[in-house]
């Protein structure tokens, strides 16, 4: 049972119409085969849902514009398992209103060195099609997720998870109504904020509500609804001897139950999923909703005190986002986004050195007009060797040191003027 299984993300296959039916009958198998396989993957908490394979404009506009008024769909895969022009996808994706992620993927892990022919060639040109359909995007300067790696290893799936519990997040922001009791307390700045900005940019709805309008459902608790409740406050807390049947405080027990009945139905009945209140303005109410509040946000409604309303939406979020993970809490969320983003910054090595080369060229690296021991560097991409020169340009002196044998990483600091 996946946690937010009520959800779905759209695996788009990218071709186009020269390769023939039987081609790309195959791509939309594979297509397929990948959705399956994300599909089950316990580390993705959503629907995984491949679509018909795409292969002109109008195809590539179609889906994207599925995908934008699709409820249920709340991002969208993408994976060019041929070569597809990217100007074919400029329509399409100025259009989606979705949170996107690239998969760079082949449907192989192994290539088959004994078999591959000019019909295996034309079939799997995801490192064609996949470069294009970057380029695109960089051009049109879309925001997305890149996954790189074979659509079968964990720690892809992983990383697609953590996309599409962030897919989640954007989804609620879309739809999320708050409800504000009263204003935020007296004198205070970081409570506030703007609600019509909030609107704009997120799609959050925040509306404040009087406090009567609360009590009045509060009052309008049904007796056995409260009844109810204080059962169930009993059989989860310990309660002093005071809270217990013919305590002298029995009455505010009850009176947080009705609280809670009252708020409860507030909430459900205007679509709400947070809600803030102050202590400053409880009008008619006997006591502050304390017990109300805990248990609403153990079933993933957003707080905040004081009226932020802000912290309500982040609150609401993130339990979004962490449904499902042990203990669904959010400092597990943000343990395994920060592990997600160390590995991003381990694989991403071209991404670090071409920010290291720009950090140099732009003097702000002290230690670069120092002389400089490069022990057995290696020098296997393009970046790298940037990086090189740049440090080349400041240092007045460089040793470098090559391992036995690595004729690239010599041949590279040949070129370099070593």
């Amino acid at each position: 049972m996946k946690a937010l299984g009520d959800r779905e993300v759209w695996l788009v296959v990218g071709s186009q119409d020269l390769y023939g039916d039987a081609v790309l009958e195959v791509a939309g198998n594979h297509g397929e085969a990948v959705a399956r396989a994300l599909d089950v993957a316990p580390a993705i908490p959503v629907r995984v849902v491949a679509q018909p394979v795409v292969i002109s404009p109008e195809s590539i506009e179609q889906v994207c514009l599925a995908a934008t008024s699709n409820p249920t769909c709340i991002g969208v895969i993408v994976w060019m398992h041929t070569f597809s022009p990217s100007r074919m996808w400029i329509a399409g994706l100025a259009g989606l209103r979705k949170p996107m992620l690239h998969l760079h993927t082949q449907f192989n892990r192994d290539l088959p060195w004994g078999e591959i022919d000019m019909d295996f060639m034309n079939l799997n040109q995801s490192a064609h099609g996949d470069r294009e359909f970057a380029y695109l995007a960089t051009r049109m300067g879309l925001r997305r997720t890149t996954v790189v790696g074979h659509w079968r290893d964990p720690m892809v799936q992983e990383r697609v998870g953590v996309w599409a519990r962030a897919a989640a997040g954007w989804n609620e922001l879309q739809h999320l109504k708050v409800a504000r009791f009263g204003d935020n307390m007296r004198q205070v700045a970081v409570t506030e904020g703007d609600k019509v900005e909030a609107q704009l940019r997120l799609g959050t709805r925040v509306n404040g509500y009087g406090v009567s309008e609360l009590v009045q459902a509060v009052a309008a608790a049904p007796e056995d609804e409260v009844e109810q409740l204080v059962a169930a406050y009993e059989a989860s807390y310990t309660l002093s001897p005071s809270l217990r049947a013919g305590g002298d405080q029995r009455p505010a027990l009850r009176e947080a139950a009705r609280i809670e009945v009252g708020l409860r139905a507030f909430l459900e009945a205007g679509g709400f999923g947070a809600f803030t209140d102050t202590f400053e303005d409880l009008g008619g109410l006997v006591q502050l909703p304390g017990i109300a509040v805990q248990r609403l946000m153990a079933e993933g409604y957003g707080f905040g005190a004081e009226g932020d309303w802000k912290t309500a939406v982040l609150v609401r979020v993130m339990k979004t986002m962490a449904a499902g993970l042990p203990g669904a809490d959010i400092s597990r969320l943000l343990s395994t986004v920060e592990e997600q983003l160390d590995r991003i910054a381990v694989h991403d090595r071209a991404a670090l050195f071409r920010l290291a080369t720009e950090a140099c060229e732009a003097d702000q690296l002290p230690w670069a007009r120092s002389p400089i021991v490069l022990l057995d560097v290696p020098l296997d991409s393009r970046a790298e060797r940037k990086f090189i020169v740049a440090l080349q340009a400041r240092s007045p002196e460089i040793l470098a040191t090559v391992p036995d044998g690595d004729q690239v990483a010599r041949d590279a600091l040949l070129t370099l003027g070593a």
